[in-house]
């Protein structure tokens, strides 16, 4: 499910930032290995992602209330033991790719990336920085990075390379009149994409870009693609969809309350506080977009007049037709992880990386100024702050992240089936 399992993730890095459990992927196997260096990899130094050729490049967010912890030697034994189960399959993936390639005459050796980036939501900036990340370690050798970029109107552009480093989207739009080529319409735009790419890369962040809208795009076009499938990408952009959907596959899930059409029931809100044993005067709530991304527009709210301010105040600002009230998770530990498909064909499996401990620390040196205490909240995913840390493998007992991995597997599986 997309939005609950997103692009990024770490694995053990070694001290020149390659993956020590499998390294640096070939171009040919439609799996990258990405060193650091924007949120499209990963917010930590040092770290490293994957991004698989089929449905399952995913991000899992999920909280627990488990307080085991094991030795770091432990985790360490057990990540690498356990990564084998990926280097096995990326192997035969790269094998069965190099047999194939070797059988088609026609095909130069190099592999042809379209990245797509921009988009009509808040996290066009967002979406800059990944797609620059995604280009600084792609390009070059058997490697071959076209680079587009769509408008707040959807409107396609080819643009050059280097205009991919402007600072900001502002920047973008001046620039574009003058140095990019324009299509005329989306038809023509993925006809080009047709002749001219192998795979589609989208970099796109938020609305249109997470939840099935450039996927749908490139699917009605039978364009390949890095990434979710549409249908799964739609369900899970929404957290309230989403929530239900975890739900319907047997995940515990936090009380959740879905407000629409701009207008808060306080009547229903209030019923939904009592069912729940949350203090209408002081009891914690997350209140956020149901359908935006980067923890934009995300805050806790204490009591339920709060709570109807908080959501009144989504509304009014616009792009938000779904807000969510949410259970604030007391004590809870936020992780992510990767899922991979891994095969090749049809003969693909979901295989779970491990999953990234996000520890929040250091709260009362950084003072955002608003009632954001100890939630992971859009500065602190992308910008230098001693606020968060990073563990991978996280501090858990083999147990639990076991549990991790087999459940983000099989949600993954649920979803790409």
């Amino acid at each position: 499910m997309a939005r609950l399992l997103q692009f990024s993730t770490t694995c053990v890095p070694s001290s020149d930032g390659d993956c020590r459990a499998i390294g640096r992927l070939r171009s040919g196997s439609y799996c990258h290995h990405l060193q650091s260096g924007g949120p499209i990899s990963c917010h930590s130094a040092r770290a490293c992602s994957f991004y698989g050729s089929t449905a399952s490049s995913l991000r899992w967010q999920l909280w627990t209330r488990t307080s085991e912890r094991s030795s770091p030697w432990n985790r360490i034994a057990t990540a690498m033991s356990s990564m084998k189960e990926l280097q096995l399959g990326v192997i035969t993936v790269q094998e069965k790719e190099e047999d194939r390639l070797k059988g088609d005459e026609n095909r130069s050796g190099t592999l042809r990336v379209a990245l797509v980036c921009g988009g009509p939501s808040e996290e066009r900036g967002i979406s800059l920085n990944s797609a620059r990340s995604v280009l600084d370690h792609l390009e070059g050798g058997d490697v071959s990075v076209s680079c587009y970029y769509m408008n707040q109107k959807l409107e396609p552009f080819g643009i050059p390379s280097a205009l991919m480093y402007s600072n900001t989207p502002e920047d973008f739009d001046f620039k574009i009149a003058s140095t990019a080529r324009s299509f005329k319409s989306q038809a023509e735009f993925l006809e080009h994409l047709q002749a001219t790419s192998d795979i589609v890369f989208p970099a796109l962040h938020g609305r249109f870009g997470e939840d099935g809208g450039i996927q749908a795009l490139l699917e009605s076009a039978g364009l390949p693609y890095i990434g979710t499938g549409a249908a799964a990408a739609q369900v899970a952009f929404d957290k309230y969809d989403a929530a239900a959907e975890m739900a319907w596959h047997g995940f515990a899930t936090l009380p959740i309350f879905l407000v629409e059409n701009g207008k808060v029931d306080i009547n229903r809100l209030r019923g939904w506080f009592e069912d729940n044993n949350i203090n209408a005067n002081s009891g914690r709530v997350v209140v956020k977009p149901a359908r935006s991304g980067s923890s934009v527009g995300v805050s806790v709210a204490e009591g339920l007049d709060t709570a109807v301010q908080h959501a009144e105040a989504l509304f009014n600002k616009g792009g938000n037709d779904r807000v969510v009230i949410e259970m604030f998770a007391e004590g809870a530990l936020e992780f992510t992880a990767l899922v991979l498909d891994v095969g090749f064909g049809n003969e693909t499996r979901p295989v779970a990386l491990f999953p990234t401990e996000v520890e929040l620390s250091g709260l009362d040196y950084e003072s955002d100024g608003e009632n954001e205490t100890a939630i992971f909240n859009y500065r602190r995913k992308y910008l230098p702050t001693r606020q968060v840390s990073y563990h991978t493998p996280p501090r858990f007992s083999e147990e639990t992240i076991n549990k991790i991995r087999n459940r983000a597997a099989f949600i993954s599986n649920s979803q790409s089936s």
